[in-house]
């Protein structure tokens, strides 16, 4: 019984993760995000994205930094919408 139930609990999270599989056909937007005296120009679908991707390019050019980065709120980010 119970090899029989771990080979039905690996076909229900492998359906699982099937399902949930989307794709964001959203357009990317150009944003210009600053915190501090860093300054990135990213394409991202929306401004939550956009803080994202600075997040992880603060965080590869100031490494020792991470923990501070990732720790930041978004309300230090000033994202804006860049032509």
């Amino acid at each position: 019984m119970g090899i029989t139930s771990g080979a039905n609990d690996r076909l229900r999270f492998s359906c699982l993760g099937e399902q949930s599989m989307t794709t964001d056909n959203r357009p990317l937007l150009t944003f210009r995000v600053r915190v501090g005296h860093h300054e990135f120009r990213l394409k991202a679908r929306d401004a939550a994205e956009a803080i994202l991707l600075a997040r992880r390019q603060l965080g590869r050019e100031l490494p020792r930094l991470y923990d501070l980065i990732r720790n930041l709120a978004a309300t230090h980010f000033q994202v804006e919408h860049a032509a």
